[in-house]
């Protein structure tokens, strides 16, 4: 099984004229023997089961192991028994519970359940609900290109009587889209910029929290935003 999963990687490479970055085995399992024959024939990132954390591993020669934080969609359909609504509620719930804690939220969908007959329906209103909150839905690559650009970004903040000075350094060798950060404890009344071409400004507001996204961060930049607190 092993080298049937390089030679279908060569095989569907050849097919699709695309590079193949990543696997999903068998009810999400790994071990070291996968891992480093994965890494080993070029593939990049793996989708495993529930690890026990939010963020993602590595294993040797970086290889990304991003788990699945979510519920089964077997579960989905037994435990609710085919309620629709039931169905979709739950998955709204685990995603903005993840979402909120800062992890990434997986959905494991199975062909033969979501997508035939009347549960295909169940698939659609969700990548609705999806697209009208604004959460992206990515590809396994667009996930990994997140997480790469995310590690080569730093954050520092200092905190005064009236503002939170946030500096933050871009390097990677491309400009970041929609940088995204989160302040808990604080309460934002608006943000600055010393930069004209840097624009900061608050997307959402919790209980005890607030989103900060830069619409542009240009490669190998320093910037310094400041969030102006409430009295």
């Amino acid at each position: 099984p092993i080298f049937e999963i390089r030679l279908n990687k060569i095989l569907l490479h050849n097919l699709s004229n695309q590079t193949i970055y990543g696997f999903r085995p068998p009810r999400e399992e790994v071990n070291k023997k996968l891992t480093t024959f994965l890494a080993n024939s070029g593939f990049k990132y793996v989708l495993t089961k529930n690890l026990g954390q939010l963020e993602v591993k590595y294993d040797e020669k970086d290889l990304m192991l991003i788990p699945r934080l979510g519920t089964d969609d077997y579960a989905y359909l037994i435990r609710l028994d085919w309620d629709k609504k039931q169905i979709i509620d739950r998955i709204m719930y685990e995603m903005n519970f993840i979402t909120n804690l800062n992890g990434i939220y997986t959905l494991s969908t199975h062909t033969h359940l979501f997508s035939y007959g009347s549960n295909i329906d169940i698939t659609k209103k969700v990548i609705q609900k999806f697209k009208k909150t604004g959460i992206p839905i990515l590809s396994g690559k667009n996930i990994m290109d997140r997480i790469l650009e995310a590690k080569n970004i730093e954050i520092k903040s200092t905190l005064t009587t009236s503002n939170i000075l946030v500096t933050i350094k871009n390097n990677n060798h491309k400009m970041v889209k929609n940088f995204t950060f989160r302040v808990y404890g604080k309460t934002i009344s608006k943000v600055g910029s010393d930069f004209i071409n840097i624009e900061g400004k608050i997307i959402k507001r919790g209980l005890d929290f607030v989103d900060i996204r830069v619409k542009e961060l240009p490669k190998f930049a320093d910037v310094s935003l400041f969030l102006k607190l409430e009295k």
